[in-house]
């Protein structure tokens, strides 16, 4: 026998559980933001002015400073507020060795600078003495390739460049070397690779002028160590907590398959089934 004042009415279906305001709001969360910053985007886009490059520095005085000049260039003299108060315009370019754009804008500043329509500044940023030197003097220096795919006219020289462009990972095709991808940056980080050689450095100064820039994920076979537990394990460990993740939802999701399976049946299922579960025992 069974309790039948639980039961409902014969044909009368449960009633599903209505969705909360709450679970609706943050489902709708997500939207609502992207179409706020879309719009805030799209004011900004359609009432600025493209020409204008907004500066907290504009209308404000020259602060104070005094750079020296990079070593072996000291003839240029250094560079100081006193170059900038003069009421022209002028232009200030910050460059690196390791920087490759830098290496693309380079011709241009130099005709710029040999036009002589606007002085020409530059501040060397985040670079040893010997590198800014060595990035300075390229063009001047004969045997140092600028442009990326000379070979060195060393052939040893020129095999442990093709050596070590193997090694290294370009850091926007992520997935292959610098020696097979055609990425500006490829190219730039290649010319370095044969300008440092060429210059009588080892294939481990190399290596770490390189990791010291980019870090080790430039490297296509990291060394295991504490800073690159992420670049070896961290993919294994995003799986498994994907899987963790995907797993837990598929069973909340049979779960309430079940619930709502059970919820739904009549009154009249539930005396067949109970009687069968009856005839079984």
């Amino acid at each position: 026998m069974t309790d039948e004042s639980t039961q409902a009415p014969a044909g009368e279906q449960a009633e599903e559980k209505p969705v909360s305001a709450a679970r609706r709001l943050r489902y709708l969360a997500p939207v609502f933001l992207f179409v706020a910053l879309a719009a805030a985007l799209g004011v900004q886009l359609l009432t600025g002015e493209p020409s204008k490059v907004p500066s907290a520095l504009i209308d404000k005085p020259v602060p104070e400073f005094s750079l020296p000049p990079v070593q072996g260039f000291e003839e240029a003299g250094g560079f100081a507020t006193a170059d900038l108060g003069k009421g022209e315009i002028a232009l200030v370019n910050i460059f690196a060795s390791w920087c490759g754009p830098c290496r693309v804008e380079h011709p241009l500043l130099m005709a710029l600078a040999a036009a002589g329509t606007v002085p020409l500044y530059g501040i060397n940023y985040k670079d040893t003495p010997d590198d800014a030197a060595l990035w300075l003097g390229l063009a001047p220096v004969p045997g140092l390739p600028f442009t990326p795919d000379d070979p060195l006219a060393d052939p040893a020289l020129e095999a442990r460049a093709r050596a070590l462009h193997a090694e290294l990972r370009c850091l926007v095709c992520q997935g292959q070397s610098i020696a097979n991808s055609n990425a500006a940056l490829a190219q730039d980080m290649r010319a370095i690779v044969r300008e440092r050689l060429a210059a009588g450095e080892s294939d481990d100064a190399v290596r770490g002028f390189l990791t010291d820039r980019y870090g080790d994920y430039v490297l296509l076979d990291p060394p295991v160590k504490p800073e690159t537990y992420a670049l070896w394990f961290g993919p294994a460990a995003v799986f498994v907590i994907g899987a963790g993740i995907a797993f837990a939802l598929l069973r909340r999701a049979r779960a309430g398959a079940r619930e709502a399976g059970a919820a739904a049946l009549s009154a009249e299922e539930r005396r067949r089934l109970d009687a069968l579960l009856d005839d079984d025992a």
